[in-house]
C-alpha cells in the first residue's frame, strides 16, 4: 500500500512540500512559537524544536538554549553580532540576555571557580560544522 501524501507549507516563507503522512509530526497552531530557551515551551516535540531553530536561524539568531544546553547552528558566514567584542556583555548574566556561547563559557568558568570541580563542555556535530572553531571562543 503506497504511503498517503500530504502537502505541507512552512510558516515563514510559504515554501510547500509533499511528504508521506508517516513522516509528519504533530504540530498545533498554538505551538507556533519561537523563543530563546525551549525548556519553557508548553509543547515540545521534534517538529516544534526544529521549527524554532529554523525561525531563529532565519533571523541570524544562531544560538538557542535548551537549558542547560545550547544549540548552535553554523551560518558559514561571519555575523558581526557574534564577534569577540561581545565577550564583555556576557561576564555577568542579565535577565533576557540573548543566548550565546560566551554565556555558556562564563557559566562553566563560574562553576569551576565556585565548586572547585572540573567542568566539561561537549561539542558535537557533523564534519565541517564548526566544532574546531567553536572552542576558540572559550
Amino acid at each position: 500500500v503506497p504511503a498517503k501524501k500530504t502537502r505541507v507549507r512552512f510558516h515563514r516563507d510559504s515554501e510547500e512540500f509533499t511528504l508521506n503522512e508517516k513522516d509528519i509530526l504533530p504540530f498545533s497552531a498554538t505551538s507556533i512559537t519561537t523563543g530563546d530557551d525551549m525548556i519553557g515551551f508548553d509543547d515540545l516535540n521534534e517538529a516544534i524544536l526544529l521549527n524554532n531553530i529554523r525561525e531563529r536561524f532565519a533571523d541570524d539568531l544562531i544560538y538557542t538554549y535548551f537549558w542547560p544546553s545550547i544549540i548552535s547552528l553554523n551560518p558559514y558566514v561571519v555575523l558581526p553580532e557574534y564577534g569577540e567584542h561581545q565577550i564583555k556583555n556576557y561576564h555577568v548574566p542579565k535577565p533576557g540576555q540573548t543566548p550565546h556561547l560566551y554565556a555558556l563559557a562564563q557559566r562553566a568558568y563560574r562553576a569551576l571557580k565556585t565548586t572547585k570541580s572540573p567542568q566539561a563542555v561537549i561539542i558535537s556535530g557533523e564534519s565541517g560544522s564548526g566544532k574546531t572553531e567553536l572552542p576558540k571562543s572559550f
